[in-house]
């Protein structure tokens, strides 16, 4: 309503989205997100809060699919907020390029933006052990993530890392450190009811089923995380899933 000077106003843009972010609300973050580009538009000096609007814009758009528009507002919000000085608002943005980077099959880039992200404080899990899995660097991936573990204490925290620790254990064939984890996120997805933290928690459970041998079980949760990342337009998650989908029906016989 225009009651508070333009920077608190951004103050509280900004700490809603990382709010909604940060409780796998990407829907909410979406909407407050298209709020604060409006905004942006209309208080161009504030160079920071145009960095952070931008690398909300950009992990928005890699949940979509639009990973090249979501790469080149990632490189921009790094510009705009070394720009403006903000230390963290640029590990966040160095970040999100690394993500990008690691999900389109550039290592050497990613590898280089996680530890820009790392430098200026920005934990680089579970994205950096995601890319020595897929360097092959196993031990290393699983290492980084139990202490990522060790240090997170907030049930959410621990929900953006365990995903990563379950596909790490499994990678090395330890189902039981796997089912743990598959566990602990079931246990949080029922506490905190969200969609989102429900199509995770229902993949990893299902990605667990079918290394224990159980495909017909897995193939009820991969179901339901397909249904709800459809729900979300989230074409890669879902993708992912319909990939386990394949090799439970394989192992159906189907």
């Amino acid at each position: 309503s225009g009651e508070v000077s333009p920077f608190f106003a951004g103050v509280v843009y900004c700490g809603v989205i990382a709010s909604c972010e940060e409780a796998f609300e990407p829907r909410r973050a979406h909407e407050w997100t298209n709020a604060l580009t409006r905004w942006c538009e209309a208080q161009p000096q504030l160079v920071s809060f145009t960095g952070r609007c931008l690398a909300h814009r950009a992990g928005i758009k890699q949940l979509h699919g639009a990973w090249v528009d979501a790469l080149e507002e990632a490189v921009l919000a790094r510009e705009r907020c070394e720009q403006a000085m903000n230390r963290a608002a640029t590990g966040q943005a160095y970040y999100q390029q690394a993500e990008l980077y690691r999900l389109r099959g550039d290592f050497p880039a990613a590898e280089v933006a996680y530890r820009d992200a790392s430098r200026l404080g920005r934990e680089p899990q579970p994205g950096l052990a995601l890319l020595r899995l897929g360097q092959g660097e196993v031990e290393a991936a699983a290492a980084a993530l139990r202490r990522a573990l060790a240090e997170a204490t907030e049930p959410l925290q621990r929900a953006v890392l365990l995903p990563a620790y379950v596909e790490v254990a499994l990678a090395q064939d330890v189902v039981d450190d796997a089912a743990s984890g598959s566990a602990e996120l079931d246990e949080i997805d029922r506490r905190f009811e969200r969609p989102m933290l429900r199509a995770i928690a229902a993949q990893v459970r299902g990605s667990v089923l079918l290394a224990r041998g159980e495909p017909q079980a897995a193939l009820r949760s991969l179901r339901v995380a397909w249904q709800v990342w459809e729900e979300l337009d989230a074409p890669y998650e879902g993708a992912r899933v319909r990939l386990l989908v394949g090799l439970a029906c394989r192992a159906l016989g189907d």
